[in-house]
């Protein structure tokens, strides 16, 4: 083997030896073409395009405050009381959206929703009267002369 080049792209390995330039690749056949687009008029007595149905009911902003009050203030009881001020929401805005979703012929939903803020208000509020009654009651009794 000679020390040359022996033309464009040969190259020379570690052992002297001229090797010749790899075989170049065909270039990719080009693309098919895209399908036509659909005509944008309806032939006499064809089917209509389907059409997706409308969207159901709303879920009422009422009904859902009143259950995110109810349980939060259920929740948030044992924090020395606090729980009263969500749970009397959750009362008031659940009747409230109880009526309004009755009212609006089934535009809305949300009728268990705004029952169950309520109940779960309610539930906070008793529990809450009647921690206030033992905490009253626990008041009177007390023997402050034991200290």
């Amino acid at each position: 083997m000679s020390d040359v080049s022996q033309g464009p792209g040969w190259w020379q390995a570690a052992d002297g030896k001229w090797y010749p330039p790899a075989p170049q690749q065909p270039p990719a056949p080009p693309a098919p073409p895209a399908p036509p687009a659909p005509p944008t008029f309806q032939a006499p007595g064809a089917p209509q395009p389907a059409y997706y149905a409308p969207a159901g009911p709303k879920n009422d902003g009422m009904s859902i405050a009143a259950l995110v009050c109810g349980i939060s203030g259920l929740a948030t009881l044992v924090l020395c009381g606090i729980g009263i001020v969500p749970a009397i929401l959750g009362v008031v805005f659940g009747i409230i959206g109880k009526k309004k979703v009755e009212q609006s012929g089934g535009a809305l939903q949300g009728r268990g929703m705004a029952l169950a803020g309520a109940i779960c208000g309610a539930v906070a509020i008793g529990l809450f009267l009647i921690w206030l009654l033992l905490l009253i009651i626990g008041a009177f009794n007390s023997d402050s002369s034991s200290y």
